[in-house]
């Protein structure tokens, strides 16, 4: 039960996922997105079903990869 408890306290320290809207997806890996006020190129994580991604879907970004 510590255990658990240590996780999901882990967890809880992560930073927030941010939200950016998909402008472009570019071949297989790349997408760009715009966020509030810029725009930059990410890579599409394999878990993702790219058929959703489409100008103006609203995708999450992890604020650890860079």
């Amino acid at each position: 039960m510590v255990k658990s408890l240590q996780e999901e306290f882990t967890e809880l320290l992560q930073p927030a996922l941010q939200i950016a809207e998909v402008s472009k997806v570019m071949g297989k890996s790349k997408c760009l997105v715009k966020e509030e006020h810029s725009k930059k190129i990410v890579e599409i994580d394999s878990k993702i079903d790219q058929k959703e991604l489409v100008p103006n879907a609203r995708v999450a970004l992890d604020p650890t990869d860079h």
